[in-house]
């Protein structure tokens, strides 16, 4: 709260306050897919790219957890969504669902 209000009396937007200042995979995906539908609307990227992004952040949200920090995730977490991947889908459609998971923690 006092980062909040440090922001505010600066004259600036508040910056995000996560629990323990951690985000949840939930928290992460919201803020990618948020981005992602400014670009959409602005047609920097197409509407199907960005309902690929939302299902793709939806798919690695349920198989990990939504309310998970995201500081909790390990590399045998990723390596576990990737082996489950390749039951559903081609390589190109994995790298790409990779693609956007990488992205979504930038």
């Amino acid at each position: 709260r006092l980062r909040q209000a440090a922001d505010l009396h600066a004259g600036r937007q508040p910056s995000t306050t996560w629990l323990n200042d951690v985000p949840t995979v939930k928290d992460l995906g919201n803020h990618y897919l948020a981005a992602q539908a400014a670009k959409a609307n602005q047609n920097l990227i197409t509407g199907s790219y960005f309902n690929y992004c939302k299902n793709a952040v939806k798919a690695f949200a349920k198989f990990v957890g939504k309310e998970r920090r995201w500081d909790d995730l390990r590399p045998t977490d990723f390596e576990k969504y990737r082996i489950h991947l390749y039951s559903r889908y081609g390589v190109c459609a994995i790298d790409r669902a990779v693609t956007v998971i990488r992205s979504m923690s930038r």
